[in-house]
């Protein structure tokens, strides 16, 4: 009984997290089930990297518990940038440039997240689009908070003041 209650309350909670968060928004009830089973859950323990600055993004991710820090390594100093909590997403940056990562994320305390990987990624908006302005708002704003951090601190080259 308390594994069938569990795995009802768990059922129940995804269903809200999906009926209520801006990236499935634009989706239908029958459309948002089927990205949500593109996703599978991923833990991790305080002190791990969900990702890693430089390298090729490995997906996204949709925090459900827990915290995660987001920084950036310059001039050998490791610069807090910001703390992701639940219902937060990481990863997108990387995805919808399809460049490499532009910071770190670490979990602070033990987490859990729905994770769509790079390739289920691209599947996914290829066949619904509209998932790609949600992420593509939030990482125009992150990048403009990020700039702004960096900025106060002095560790923008002349040449990232400038916006294209």
């Amino acid at each position: 009984v308390s594994e069938a209650l569990k795995g009802f309350t768990r059922e129940r909670f995804l269903r809200n997290l999906t009926a209520t968060h801006p990236f499935f928004s634009g989706l239908t009830r029958e459309e948002r089930h089927s990205v949500m089973e593109c996703f599978r859950v991923v833990t991790f323990r305080a002190g791990q990297e969900l990702i890693c600055e430089g390298q090729l993004g490995p997906g996204l991710f949709l925090l459900l518990g827990g915290s995660a820090s987001v920084s950036k390594v310059s001039g050998g100093e490791r610069i807090h940038l910001a703390t992701l909590r639940g219902a937060d997403v990481c990863g997108e940056m990387s995805l919808v440039g399809d460049q490499l990562t532009q910071a770190w994320v670490t979990a602070d305390e033990d987490l859990e997240a729905l994770f769509l990987a790079r390739e289920d990624f691209k599947a996914v908006v290829r066949e619904h689009p509209e998932l790609m302005k949600y992420l593509a708002s939030l990482t125009d704003e992150r990048l403009r908070q990020n700039r702004a951090i960096m900025n106060a601190r002095g560790l923008l080259d002349d040449d990232e003041h400038v916006m294209i």
